[in-house]
């Protein structure tokens, strides 16, 4: 494994380490959620399909890579569709559920982000979590290596499940939140506020009883909307940082007028790419008196302090637009990184009396060549500051 690998990264490691390295450049260059890494060993010569060891195929759990022989058990090739299949399954932390000397899964041990039971095993002996109802024995991938036969016990172990019965499966349950980085805004009369604050969708606890490789709590939803509103008045939407929404996680910034003397309620809200919202909207009390700014997320010329730095659309099949606000006449540069650290296009900057400074990128590299397609990032250095972007370029 490791001599397959080192030539594909550029390093010398460990197997996994290296696998992930492939898999997260290629998740990255897709724009995917998750990927893992096939390794098929060539054996049309071979006269049983097996290894030495008399395994066909096997996986790491949970990933990050699996391996199997091009014709196992030297029959068609075509069926090694089923095997990947199987062998694929695992990677999201389902179980073998048939007995052999190398599957040991029983079918009272749990499994997955949920841990859930493995109860379509045939170990320690068939029926043992079934019962005696042989009708209640399901074809499976992780079984007898059905194809398109996904049973319940190992839907559910790779994620699949409803829990709460409310007809939605539970990792499409997950809401966002908002966190203003104040809860409590004051200024003068007349003078607009800078809010800042992040949203952020809210992954369901991780309960994988497996501690080896199990990871962190994770969403696959994004933050899709991001809305603001004074005193129960219109919602009013914000942009985010970067200038799209494609992260768990998003930053914004945004003025908001000077609503008149007094205190007043504003609220944020926000939606996920699986179209759930915060049941209970965030709050933060702004205070505006006769005199000026006094304290908090307030002032005009907050660029010039903070400088912002926007991209998009993020990821992109043509040109990248950029725009940084900053201290009027100030200077930039801007330089883009490859996921290998080097820079393959850069700008210098000056910003006009406007304070913000508008470019783009049109996907080529600094000799002209076009750009593969796959992660970049953008770091802009403007004075004391450093700011940076990702990037994806689809091709």
């Amino acid at each position: 494994m490791e001599e397959a690998l080192e030539p594909l990264v550029g390093y010398q490691g460990d197997a996994v380490t290296m696998a992930y390295e492939l898999a997260n450049a290629a998740r990255a260059r897709l724009g995917a959620h998750w990927a893992a890494v096939l390794v098929a060993v060539q054996n049309d010569t071979d006269p049983d399909g097996s290894f030495p060891d008399g395994l066909r195929e096997h996986a790491v759990l949970g990933g990050p890579y699996f391996v199997i022989t091009v014709k196992p058990s030297n029959a068609a090739s075509a069926t090694v569709d089923y095997y990947i299949a199987h062998e694929m399954t695992h990677m999201f932390w389902a179980l073998d559920e048939y007995p052999a000397n190398n599957a040991w899964w029983s079918c009272t041990l749990r499994s997955g982000y949920f841990a859930q039971p493995n109860t379509n095993s045939d170990v320690p002996i068939p029926a043992y979590c079934y019962g005696a109802d042989q009708t209640l024995r399901r074809h499976c991938f992780m079984k007898d290596n059905y194809p398109d036969s996904l049973c319940d016990a190992t839907a559910r172990q790779i994620g699949w499940v409803d829990l709460d019965q409310t007809g939605v499966l539970d990792l499409l349950e997950t809401r966002p939140t908002v966190r203003p980085d104040s809860v409590q805004f004051a200024g003068g009369l007349g003078a607009p506020f800078t809010i800042r604050g992040a949203a952020a969708d809210e992954a369901l606890p991780n309960t994988n009883p497996y501690e080896f490789e199990a990871g962190d709590s994770i969403t696959i939803a994004t933050v899709d909307s991001i809305l603001y509103r004074v005193d129960g008045g219109p919602w009013t939407s914000v942009t985010p940082d970067d200038g799209i929404f494609d992260q768990g996680s998003e930053r914004f910034t945004f003025l908001l007028p000077s609503p008149g003397l007094g205190n007043h309620l504003l609220e944020f809200q926000a939606r996920n790419s699986s179209g759930r919202n915060m049941l209970i909207p965030a709050s933060a009390l702004v205070t505006v008196a006769g005199g000026a700014a006094s304290i908090g997320g307030s002032g005009t010329d907050d660029a010039a302090i903070h400088p912002r730095l926007q991209a998009g659309p993020v990821p992109s099949a043509g040109a990248v637009r950029f725009s940084l606000a900053g201290r009027r006449g100030s200077s930039a540069r801007a330089r883009l990184y490859d996921v290998a650290g080097r820079v393959v296009r850069s700008w210098s900057l000056a910003l006009p009396a406007s304070g913000v400074v508008d470019w783009e990128w049109d996907g080529r590299l600094s000799g002209g060549a076009p750009g593969a397609g796959g992660l970049y990032f953008l770091v802009v250095e403007t004075g004391p500051h450093r700011l940076n972007r990702r990037v994806v370029l689809l091709r």
